[in-house]
């Protein structure tokens, strides 16, 4: 992608007023929408347009007309942006009106252009859009931004940059629908950046689910869970009443294991847009890391007063890639942060440091990541899916995905869903809908039934690992059968993923057939009991010594306990265990010299892409000793066979060099959340790993310290050949 120009800018128009959060009155018009009163000042008028087709195989329409006000404005759909056969016939041209006023301290740097389609459907992938600006209107070191009007919302909303063509003065975007869009500026902004904050707060507008691979889909399903926090938080959570954070907790409101809706929600929400997430990947279509990409996005906050959705890509050791989505909410001018909320961390604020000299640096949970962190990538809302699309999703969820009556939300759609239902023959499932299978070398039968109530199922949509959609016939009778070929399953366990509709151009549709289904390859497990789910130390090597006497096992008895499900007594936010039933605390709270560990030692298993994911949080008593002296946590991984650290981390009592640590008990505790682990360990298979958890009291015999840590049964998870987490 073209770098933008990283010249900088400032605050725009002043103080920013939360616009009101408005209920959707219908489902998105996709093909068309009407303008109103708001003369641009600045010109245009209508006439000077195109017209042509999009096809699968990729086209262009272009203004050719010199005298148009948007000569040189083009729209291009990449191979892919629409279905095989399709054929979509696209115009655009200039607009007398604006649909609304611009927000305050935007000035239009040309006409409003209205671009429609003849299809109801959006674009399979983003077709990318350029348009002309007037420079003219702009002082030095301003930039343009693409925005574009949402009908249903009535609000201008940032589109997602691709480049900016600052000698032709062409800006170039994203979109995946279509209606007005217009380029805007800020004449004669500075070189101070604005404070932006939209309201959003961690661990209250988060969604209380994290980004769990082995439950949703190996890698996870970042982009699913950012789209959807981003959506209510803007223009669902005023209405509903309740911060995100609060709903969708079933069974043990401590627990997200049992949060049944909430996976759904998020695998639907993940499967609509993961299409476009791979495409977006693939074709390299956000910009590298720049000083531009911040301030990109800290305009998109304030002309929407919404966060924003920032992709984090990097390169593991072993050389793949990988890439996550996170959502940013807040910018501190006076300190230069971003503050994110990053699904692997759903209570934590995470930072990531800016300037317009050096750009980016210093993201606060990048040693949680499975390598260095390369990119920092912005791409719209938009971009992905249209907003009023969650409304369906939102009704769906309010009824927890069953055929239970009437809607409760004011979009426009059927007073009563009704929601097909698959049921799965082959391979057979277990409890917890896990398909275990011992042959390794012939295609694995899925097989089933689609049940379809008063709406006929035609197609099942099927996605493994979160890969590419495939599609399979459902017969008359509602039955279907696929192949899996071995290739297609390189995991130890594997993520499948089905949606049964009559429509296979929208199969996000809430009424949709969706089911969740494990693939395991039996015997390829790492770890022995590496969640603690048989609720003992079984595989594990647990003792406790002192300060004075360190060998191993000399303090009894221990102070190590394995943990069920809760909080923790003093830092009261901690939630017990982070996956399964039971966790393993290290040490206690109780002082005099002890310091324990746990430590267990496996061979890596020959599979592709094998990589260990773990859990771990810690508690600390902080007296205030030298850092030598203080309470302790410690974690190493290491390769037996090659004598590597794999991953190490060792934090003292409000260790300075950790900035998320969490005051309790008048700050005379400090915690640490549940961090993820991801540890690609392609290349060591057959080698000795260990993992060795230690907590300790302080030196001094006075002050406690311990620390947590939690896994999946598994052990291996091994993400899709281009990325490791999504």
């Amino acid at each position: 992608m073209t770098q933008l120009s990283t010249s900088p800018r400032t605050r725009i128009g002043g103080a920013i007023v939360t616009s009101a959060v408005v209920s959707a009155i219908a489902l998105f018009a996709l093909s068309c929408h009407r303008t109103t009163s708001g003369f641009f000042a600045a010109g245009g008028g209508a006439g000077g347009g195109a017209a042509g087709t999009i096809q699968n195989g990729g086209s262009t329409v272009e203004v050719t007309k010199p005298t148009s006000p948007i000569f040189g404005g083009k729209v291009v759909g990449a191979p892919g942006s629409v279905d095989v056969g399709e054929t979509i016939t696209l115009k655009m041209r200039p607009e007398k009106d604006l649909p609304a006023p611009l927000p305050a301290g935007f000035v239009a740097l040309g006409p409003s252009v209205d671009i429609t389609k003849n299809s109801g459907y959006n674009f399979l992938i983003p077709v990318t859009a350029t348009l002309p600006y007037n420079a003219a209107l702009l002082q030095a070191g301003d930039e343009p931004l693409a925005i574009y009007w949402d009908e249903v919302y009535g609000q201008w909303l940032p589109c997602g940059t691709i480049s900016i063509d600052e000698v032709g003065h062409f800006i170039s975007f994203s979109t995946i629908h279509c209606t007005s869009f217009i380029i805007v500026g800020a004449p004669g902004v500075t070189s101070a950046l604005p404070s932006v904050d939209t309201g959003f707060v961690a661990g209250v507008d988060s969604m209380f689910h994290p980004n769990f691979g082995a439950y949703d889909n190996p890698g996870g399903s970042s982009i699913g869970i950012v789209l959807f926090a981003d959506w209510y938080f803007k223009f669902k959570k005023a209405s509903d009443g309740n911060a995100l954070h609060d709903k969708y907790r079933q069974g043990d409101p401590n627990l997200f294991k049992d949060d049944v809706v909430a996976k759904e929600l998020i695998n639907r929400v993940f499967i609509a847009s993961s299409q476009i997430w791979a495409a977006i990947w693939g074709m390299g279509s956000c910009p590298a890391t720049s000083p531009t990409t911040g301030l990109e996005i800290i305009n998109a906050m304030a002309i929407s007063n919404m966060p924003q959705v920032m992709m984090i890509r990097g390169t593991a050791a072993s050389g793949k890639k990988f890439a996550s989505a996170v959502l940013v909410y807040k910018f501190d001018a006076g300190t230069g942060k971003f503050s994110i909320y990053d699904p692997n961390f759903p209570t934590e604020v995470v930072t990531l440091n800016y300037s317009t000299g050096s750009g980016f640096s210093n993201y606060s949970k990048a040693p949680a990541y499975p390598g260095t962190i390369d990119e920092y990538c912005y791409d719209a809302l938009s971009s992905y899916l249209y907003p009023s699309q969650f409304e369906q999703y939102y009704d769906a969820a309010e009824q927890a995905f069953t055929n239970a009556g009437p809607s409760t939300s004011t979009s426009n759609i059927a007073n009563t869903i009704t929601f097909i239902t698959i049921d799965v023959i082959a391979p057979l499932l277990d409890a917890n809908d896990v398909a275990t299978i011992t042959d390794f070398n012939t295609p694995v039968t899925v097989s089933g039934h689609a049940n379809s109530g008063a709406i006929k199922p035609k197609t099942l949509a099927y996605y493994i690992n979160g890969g590419m959609k495939h599609k399979t016939p459902i017969d008359a009778s509602g039955n279907f059968t696929f192949d899996i070929q071995q290739v297609d399953l390189p995991n130890a366990i594997n993520a499948l993923m089905m949606i049964a509709t009559e429509d296979p151009r929208q199969e996000w549709n809430s009424h949709s057939g969706f089911r969740y289904i494990s693939i395991k390859k039996q015997g390829v497990g790492f770890f022995s009991n590496l969640g603690f789910e048989s609720c003992d130390f079984t595989s594990w090597t647990h003792e406790s010594h002192t300060w004075q006497n360190s060998t191993p096992g000399s303090f009894n008895p221990e102070k190590s306990a394995i943990v069920n499900a809760g909080t923790d007594p003093i830092a009261t936010t901690l939630q017990l265990p982070y996956a399964g039933t039971c966790c393993c605390r290290v040490n206690n709270s109780d002082n005099n010299y002890h310091i324990s560990s746990v430590s267990q030692t496996a061979a890596v298993p020959n599979v592709a892409n094998p990589q260990l994911q773990f859990y771990w949080a810690a508690v600390l008593e902080d007296p205030n000793h030298a850092p030598q002296d203080q309470p302790y946590m410690d974690i190493v991984v290491t390769d037996d066979t090659s004598s590597a650290i794999l991953y190490q981390k060792h934090f003292f009592s409000n260790d300075p060099t950790y900035s998320g640590w969490i005051p309790f008990n008048g700050g005379s505790w400090k915690a640490i959340d549940w961090q993820v682990v991801f540890i690609d360990v392609t290349g060591a298979q057959g080698h000795s790993v260990t993992i060795k958890v230690t907590g300790a009291d302080c030196a001094l015999g006075g002050h406690g310290g311990y620390t947590y840590v939690d896994g999946d049964d598994t052990g291996v998870i091994s993400a899709p050949p281009s990325i490791v987490t999504k």
